[in-house]
């Protein structure tokens, strides 16, 4: 099972961690993965390229990210509200291979 976190202080998105696999098929064949990863890295992608990131690091079978305190909120804003409008049609589909935890917002 893949499990995920978002944190958030103050409403504000900080911190992303992910870790795990989601065993939904074999490797190469794994929808839940493919789509998990396809999600997040294009999310850390655009943190990255928007200078919003303190530190990022992939692994194999994970990824982790801090927000920069001092990044533009909006932007910050946005890319919260797709990953994890994303992350929850995910989790929603395939419960039994992906876990949402979301830490600071109602």
């Amino acid at each position: 099972m893949i499990s995920a976190k978002a944190v958030f202080e103050k409403e504000r998105w900080v911190l992303f961690e992910a870790h795990g696999h989601a065993d939904y098929d074999d490797q190469g064949n794994d929808i839940v993965c493919a789509a998990f990863s396809c999600l997040t890295r294009t999310i850390a992608r655009y943190c990255q390229k928007r200078d919003l990131l303190e530190n990022i690091k992939v692994c194999e079978d994970g990824i982790y990210f801090r927000l920069d305190p001092l990044a533009e909120s909006k932007s910050v804003a946005i890319a919260a509200e797709i990953l994890i409008l994303g992350l929850k049609d995910l989790e929603k589909e395939f419960p039994e291979n992906m876990k949402l935890e979301i830490k600071g917002r109602e």
